[in-house]
């Protein structure tokens, strides 16, 4: 089949004019990439004319209104080039930075939480995620503020039914330097409650923006007789309390019960015990029971997802724990210490590593997007991918622990095994826990015998 010459010629015209608009897209690229945003702006506005279907010119134009300041401009241009290439870590970083120099936290938000399921990079995925949790601690503020303000108006059979809150544990130990563990405890169980899909689970910071609002301590959360205000501000039909004891013969123990919001009727009751040393496993039980307890079927998904373990580091756990609570009562340098030495002990534990980004940019020592931007606008002319690229560098030293943490689990465990030498897992070793009782764990070269779930080995 021959084509016609006036068809030839309009064929010959279209990849002429395609080469002009991809050979303009790649100028206004580098004028970018040069800090010439004028120039830029020029450019990349006669590439758009010339093919208004060309994703990377619309990205890169969004991008460039993004560095001359002009927020509006560059979120009507990124949003053109989201919808053509929805997965591009690129346009999305920029779209949400755009959202939020503008001041429109919700779009923000709805849009880093996109980046950090595709982000291309490590560095940067981290430091997003950090700045999306700041932004959802700002908004819950916000709007547990309006809660508050609108208590009266508030209707305990407008909350979803599935609805749970997780309060802080109550230590009632004799171990004083076991207290942290009720704010690290209540996240741990938190974040594994949220696997499950039948149910809706209140974030951590959302508890603690109520109880910064209405100013209840500690001993005002465990009062039966706050429960249901907590629920209906919360906006949870159920809430779980727990406590943390000591127990003869080496053990602790985690006792925990689950009550109902609109008339503080306990439902259930429970406890779970172990050695200090298996806090991890101890806790993975308690979930298990708490779930069971609400007449919850699992997948075999969200059992497995629960199942995991954030680290295996107890000392890391216990610092990761003391920074919460530095952080929460705008305590930064302090907890920035102790973010840091969670990371230290286990270079792996991914929620100290954004614990320790969100506080430095809560406190204002850095700015997330500014930090990022530079290796995100490296990257603008790569092609888009969808999965994190993960770092080489995964190397770092065991570190070994002090002799005040040895005496902190040694005055519990009594135990003359040390905590963190050899006891700091990579990746690929971070096993779940199984979900059984009556097994025998071995720790180290020491075997004891608990009742609950135990690391696989």
């Amino acid at each position: 089949m021959f084509l016609s010459r006036k068809t030839l010629s309009f064929f010959v015209l279209g990849v002429f004019l395609f080469g002009c608009a991809a050979s303009t897209s790649q100028m206004g690229q580098r004028a970018l990439k040069k800090g010439d945003y004028a120039r830029a702006i020029a450019v990349l506005q006669k590439a758009v004319r010339e093919n208004p279907h060309n994703a990377v010119a619309l990205r890169d134009l969004g991008i460039a209104y993004f560095k001359k300041g002009n927020w509006q401009k560059a979120i009507v241009w990124l949003e053109k080039a989201h919808r053509q290439i929805p997965k591009d870590g690129a346009t999305l970083f920029y779209l949400g930075a755009s959202y939020e120099k503008n001041h429109q936290i919700k779009k923000a938000i709805q849009v880093y939480r996109q980046y950090t399921r595709l982000g291309r990079f490590s560095k940067t995925r981290q430091l997003v995620k950090a700045q999306l949790h700041v932004l959802l601690k700002k908004e819950m503020a916000q709007e547990i503020k309006q809660a508050v303000q609108n208590e009266s108006a508030l209707q305990t059979r407008q909350i979803p039914p599935n609805s749970v809150a997780v309060l802080y544990f109550k230590n009632v130990s004799d171990i004083a330097e076991l207290k942290p563990l009720t704010k690290g405890l209540a996240d741990m169980m938190i974040t594994d409650l949220s696997q499950v899909h039948a149910l809706q689970v209140v974030e951590r910071a959302r508890l603690q923006a109520l109880m910064q609002e209405i100013g209840l301590g500690m001993s005002g959360l465990v009062d039966p007789k706050t429960a249901p205000k907590l629920g209906k501000l919360l906006g949870a039909s159920r809430f779980v309390n727990g406590a943390l004891v000591t127990l003869p013969g080496q053990k602790i123990q985690l006792d925990y019960s689950i009550a109902r919001t609109q008339n503080a009727r306990i439902e259930k009751t429970g406890d779970v015990n172990g050695s200090l040393r298996q806090i991890f496993s101890i806790e993975k039980k308690l979930v298990f029971d708490v779930i069971a307890d609400m007449g919850i079927r699992l997948t075999e998904a969200e059992r497995k997802a629960i199942q995991q373990i954030p680290t295996e580091n107890l000392m890391a756990f216990i610092a990761y724990s003391r920074g919460l609570d530095y952080a929460d009562r705008g305590k930064f340098d302090l907890a920035k210490k102790e973010f840091k030495r969670a990371v230290q002990l286990d270079p792996h534990f991914k929620k100290a590593q954004i614990g320790l980004a969100e506080v430095q940019i809560s406190s204002g020592a850095v700015n997330a997007v500014d930090l990022a931007e530079p290796e995100v606008l490296a990257t603008v002319d790569k092609t888009p991918q969808s999965s994190e690229q993960v770092s080489s560098d995964q190397t770092a030293k065991t570190p070994t622990v002090s002799s005040k943490e040895s005496i902190l689990v040694d005055r519990v465990t009594r135990s003359a095994q040390s905590v963190g030498v050899g006891f700091v897992p990579g990746v690929e070793q971070r096993k779940p826990v199984q979900e059984s009782s009556g097994t025998e764990a071995a720790i180290g070269s020491a075997r004891v015998n608990v009742n609950v779930p135990v690391p696989i080995d």
